[in-house]
């Protein structure tokens, strides 16, 4: 997959490597040729939906702009967020999105989310003031609790935790009181984030109303949002590995073992997140399964080419931890003296 996204990303520099990728996409039905088609299709297939992409690059079906935002989204939904930078950003120049304030500033919004994705805090923060700068001039409230929730964000881990919280609180209100189309996708994204946050700080009372909050809402969606198969479970999967590692914080071990439960039958198929679980099996005693989500998610980084990254460190630092706790100092010094060479 990965050798993919690298020839998407040339793509975009070489008109003839497009018109090659074209040509070598197979033949595929008319049915399948729609946007909702590749949406629908980003987690359970995201080779057929970059084929569907292609043909309908080939076809000439949309302008290119709104096609390399499909392509962006696609990539970014799969943490490919330096290839999907690549489209947005040729979006992002196209007159016909420069000309019209909400496709833009969507578009500011997908940045956002792919420079927070591989931790470049400063393009962050140029993005985010440009977001918020543009939200307020012409009245988007939605965009504007994007832009805050993102600069409280990056104000928290500046070590100025108080106003992260406050500007993250605003922005939830703000998401909340709206009508936006995808409401909910970016409230679970604020409430997961927010999760983060508290554990960081030994919040656990604090994260469990979060993940409270978080449940009521984790299967919202409105009739605008496109519909992503298996998404529903993805997100559920994920918020059972937090309330088994919160729960288990506070010393609730039965309740926290039912959530481990429910975690272990939550789409089966999806195991690109698994490492979430990582703490709750290092904690509860399971060294060798936190071990393999580890080693797992440690190979999926690789397949992408990351070798460096915030995600790399904090997974190197993980491993090091779990193998010095089953004993295993050597294999533990070898992954600490990766992650000072990383570093």
């Amino acid at each position: 997959m990965l050798k993919r996204y690298i020839i998407y990303t040339l793509i975009l520099l070489c008109t003839s490597a497009t018109q090659a990728a074209g040509n070598d996409t197979a033949v595929l039905p008319d049915s399948l040729l729609t946007e909702d088609k590749v949406y629908e299709l980003t987690f359970t297939d995201p080779e057929l939906a970059g084929q569907i992409i292609d043909e309908m690059r080939r076809r000439q079906m949309q302008p290119k702009h709104e096609l390399d935002i499909l392509e962006g989204d696609l990539l970014v939904n799969n943490h490919y967020f330096d290839e999907a930078a690549a489209f947005y950003l040729a979006a992002l120049n196209d007159d016909s999105v420069k000309n019209d304030p909400d496709p833009h500033m969507s578009l500011l919004h997908r940045m956002i989310t792919c420079c927070d994705g591989i931790h470049d805090d400063n393009s962050t923060t140029q993005y985010v003031k440009q977001l918020l700068e543009e939200a307020r001039r012409h009245g988007n409230k939605p965009m504007e609790s994007v832009a805050l929730f993102n600069m409280g964000k990056l104000t928290y881990y500046q070590e100025d935790k108080d106003l992260g919280y406050e500007l993250i609180d605003e922005a939830i209100k703000l998401m909340e009181q709206s009508d936006y189309a995808y409401k909910y996708d970016n409230l679970r994204y604020n409430y997961n984030t927010l999760l983060i946050m508290q554990q960081r700080d030994e919040l656990y009372d604090d994260a469990l109303a979060t993940l409270s909050a978080l449940e009521n809402i984790v299967t919202a969606s409105t009739s605008a949002e496109p519909e992503i198969a298996s998404l529903t479970r993805k997100e559920l999967k994920t918020l059972y590995a937090q309330q088994a590692i919160i729960l288990h914080e506070l010393k609730r071990n039965n309740e926290a073992e039912a959530a481990y439960r429910k975690w272990q039958a939550a789409a089966p198929e999806y195991t690109a997140d698994d490492y979430i679980i990582g703490p709750y099996l290092a904690n509860s005693g399971r060294l060798n399964e936190a071990i393999k989500v580890y080693g797992n998610h440690e190979q999926q980084l690789r397949l992408r080419g990351d070798t460096i990254s915030y995600h790399m460190r904090s997974l190197l630092r993980s491993l090091g931890l779990v193998y010095y706790r089953t004993g295993k100092y050597q294999k533990s010094a070898e992954y600490f003296l990766r992650l000072a060479e990383v570093t």
